[in-house]
């Protein structure tokens, strides 16, 4: 049995189209830094979230001295040499917060797909051989790669341009318990690279 992932990536595109212009009327003047997707693709959940530059920068603040308390507490041991690069790479800093959660306007709007519930159904219980083949992690990375599709044709069709946006403006997505990651960057400053 192959999924047909097309469907999904036409319902997320036009839901997304559809938040992001109600989103650009209810708060036409609020300022966007950032855009991303929260997922939790085993019920078929989708939560849209959009944040602004001073909410970012203060999620930004806190978890880089979360991430420091921790590189402290872990990395001044003896033997820390052992794991430090996991550490590191699992936790690093970034000018932006590492969550959805934190996003000022956090699951502003949500789209649940009952199709990825039954396909994790028929994975789990229904269809042990289909489940064997595929592997594990055949639904995140569908799914990951939906939602780039779903991004970049929300940028060809110059949907985000309805934003106040920051420059730059990140747009991504985020899988429960793991931290965002960002797809495109938009609106960049203005100058040549290499100057």
């Amino acid at each position: 049995m192959l999924f047909d992932w097309q469907p999904i990536e036409d319902q997320l595109f036009e839901c997304s189209r559809n938040a992001i212009l109600r989103f650009a009327q209810e708060h036409a003047t609020i300022k966007c830094s950032f855009f991303a997707y929260y997922a939790d693709p085993t019920y078929g959940h989708f939560f849209l979230n959009f944040d602004t530059p001073e909410n970012a920068l203060e999620a930004a603040q806190e978890h880089e001295q979360d991430v420091r308390s921790r590189w402290y507490a872990s990395l001044g041991e003896e033997e820390a040499w052992r794991y430090a690069e996991t550490i590191m790479m699992r936790s690093g800093i970034s000018d932006y917060g590492p969550d959805t959660s934190r996003f000022t306007y956090s699951r502003y709007d949500n789209i649940t797909i009952n199709e990825l519930d039954a396909l994790c159904c028929i994975q789990e219980h229904e269809d042990l051989e289909l489940y064997i083949a595929v592997g594990e992690g055949y639904l995140e990375g569908n799914v990951s790669i939906v939602l780039w599709k779903v991004v970049e044709r929300l940028v060809k069709n110059n949907m985000f341009s309805q934003l106040l946006l920051t420059s730059p403006f990140r747009v991504g997505f985020q899988f429960h318990e793991e931290t965002i990651i960002v797809l495109r960057i938009l609106n960049w400053p203005q100058h040549q690279v290499g100057e």
